[in-house]
């Protein structure tokens, strides 16, 4: 049996939508994006080899070296397959419950684009304003 999930997170205002195939069970996937990473546990019958399947949107969780996962406090090695838009983790674990780390090295912005050209235009604006009415006031 394998179980598909689709995990809903929401951050900053944006929903994002991550992914897991498995033949255990996994929880629901949490984000912490002070840590830049995602958290779940997957259980399944003790002692049997199972695998995990996790797609993430890159504008959610991105890497640039490369992925740390992190299997009850031992690093694996997942195999990585990404397109442009999501990157698929898929790695095997030794059953029952496991807590799951996935650690990225970039996170979303906390601010939206248009937040950022906001702050541009608000810092920008009494800037030039000022440099204007000094050399104004020189003439």
């Amino acid at each position: 049996m394998h179980e598909y999930l689709v995990h809903e997170i929401v951050a900053f205002g944006v929903t994002y939508y991550i992914t897991t195939l498995s033949n255990g069970s996994i929880s629901p996937v949490q984000l912490s994006v002070f840590h830049r990473l995602l958290k779940f546990n997957v259980t399944g019958t003790d002692g049997t080899v199972g695998f995990v399947n996790i797609t993430i949107p890159k504008d959610l969780l991105w890497v640039e070296d490369g992925w740390l996962v992190i299997v009850d406090g031992e690093e694996i090695e997942p195999i990585v397959t990404s397109n442009a838009t999501h990157t698929t983790l898929s790695f095997t674990v030794s059953f029952s419950t496991k807590t799951v780390y996935i650690i990225g090295t970039n996170i979303i912005p906390e601010f939206s684009p248009f937040m950022l050209l906001t702050f541009l235009f608000i810092t920008l604006i009494p800037t030039v304003a000022t440099k204007i009415y000094l050399k104004r006031k020189k003439l």
